[in-house]
């Protein structure tokens, strides 16, 4: 019997998207406050710039919260099946005591 728990990788990905949505308006307000002037296309490509570079150097991070979850998700499957295991072995000591004892 496998790890029943649904795969957290959906979520690991709105978790990204909310990050970058995060990153993405950090840098409007800070670009805006520091350069009022800016006309929308030029803020919108300084921002995109900005956030891909941002995003790009933190998603080693990502990527790695990605990997430890899919760890402990084999990891768990590997306890697991050893307890199944150690199941079926006490199962089969049992069926031999009966038996045994007959």
């Amino acid at each position: 019997m496998p790890f029943k728990y649904p795969h957290t990788c959906p979520d690991i990905d709105r978790q990204i998207s909310e990050a970058k949505s995060v990153l993405k308006d950090y840098f409007r307000d800070l670009i805006s406050d520091i350069c009022p002037v800016l006309g929308a296309k030029e803020l919108d490509e300084i921002v995109e710039k900005y956030t891909k570079y941002t995003y790009e150097d933190l998603e080693d991070i990502f990527e790695k919260v990605r990997s430890t979850n899919e760890d402990m998700r084999e990891e768990a499957n590997r306890q697991i099946e050893s307890l199944e295991d150690d199941v079926s072995d006490l199962q089969e000591k049992i069926y031999e005591l009966e038996y045994s004892y007959e």
